[in-house]
């Protein structure tokens, strides 16, 4: 993905502005979040304090601006965060890897198709399955 360091900046503003707004969201989704949890479209981070504090979570951004942020934000606020550069439409995981999906507003994941949250789906073996946005809505399978 191409750098857009304009973009960055902006969304960090953004991000401040419409932080109080946010909360209740954040804490419904990332903050129920439990095991291992893949955040796809990470931003700079806003939902890293949320997570709970026994969740192994692994953030990904394509931008490199925002990864550079994220990446600092994570060893700020969640040390043990691992940090990855990835679009959604091209995780670099095996199958099973996470208990959780967490893709919080992700435009590269809308933009790459349905199939990048389709393949978020819950275990048939009566677990909770992933977290999935319900702003963004279960993936049609």
């Amino acid at each position: 993905m191409k750098a857009h360091p304009i973009f960055a900046r902006f969304y960090t503003a953004l991000e401040r502005a419409v932080a109080e707004g946010e909360r209740e969201y954040r804490e419904e989704t990332a903050g129920r979040a439990e095991g291992r949890v893949l955040e796809v479209g990470a931003g700079t981070g806003a939902n890293l304090a949320f997570y709970r504090p026994d969740a192994k979570v692994m953030a990904t951004e394509p931008e490199p601006n925002m990864l550079r942020r994220l990446a600092r934000r994570a060893r700020a606020e969640r040390p043990g965060t691992l940090v990855v550069r990835a679009a959604a439409e091209a995780l670099p995981f095996p199958d099973a890897t996470f208990d959780r999906f967490h893709p919080f507003r992700m435009p590269n994941a809308w933009l790459a198709g349905p199939h990048v949250v389709g393949e978020a789906v819950p275990d048939d073996g009566g677990g909770a399955g992933p977290s999935v946005s319900p702003r963004l809505g279960p993936a049609e399978g």
